[in-house]
């Protein structure tokens, strides 16, 4: 495969996987807090390598802000997703998968987001006083606590139910599009 046709696939498999994670979000929509996001962006990055599941990534972030406006949860979007992303991509270079500590990063990571976006929200939406910022971080934190909840159980079943599979058709379909190379190295 020459370096053209391998940058062709490279910017179609991108814009394919950013579309996929899109499709995703908005196939759950309807379920508060119940998303495919995390488990695509997870698998991408472990299948492909941070080359292509961070544009893709970015690209997802984008045509959000696109489809739905901005505010103050564009922040943490740009951050957290391209996070995520750069945390698996690290977590399959230094483990094997390894269900056990794959759960506990996905309850771990899946928390962060929780924490993260109400700390985000607390900054910018209610602009709270040094005096008071703990105090208002707490309240917004416990009145979003029951969709945290629900938010943690749901990443922890699909990453349960979901990733071996998928993982495995992914990596099969890499190999059916790239052929021997990888495109994590290139």
């Amino acid at each position: 495969m020459t370096k053209r046709v391998y940058a062709i696939k490279k910017c179609a498999l991108i814009g394919l996987l950013a579309a996929t994670i899109t499709g995703g979000k908005l196939a759950l929509m309807a379920i508060a807090n119940v998303e495919i996001v995390t488990l695509l962006i997870m698998l991408y990055a472990v299948v492909f390598g941070l080359a292509i599941a961070l544009p893709a990534t970015l690209i997802f972030v984008t045509t959000e802000v696109l489809l739905f406006g901005a505010g103050t949860w564009v922040i943490s979007y740009y951050f957290y997703w391209p996070f995520l992303a750069i945390a698996f991509a690290l977590y399959s270079k230094l483990t094997k998968d390894n269900t056990i500590l794959r759960i506990v990063f996905v309850i771990v990571i899946t928390t962060f987001f929780g924490v993260f976006t109400t700390l985000v929200d607390t900054i910018f939406f209610l602009k709270a006083p040094p005096s008071t910022f703990l105090r208002s971080f707490a309240i917004m934190y416990s009145r979003g606590v029951s969709f945290f909840i629900v938010h943690i159980v749901g990443n922890t079943l699909f990453s349960i139910v979901a990733f071996g599979t998928i993982k495995t058709h992914l990596q099969n379909l890499k190999k059916a599009y790239f052929g021997d190379i990888n495109p994590q190295i290139r």
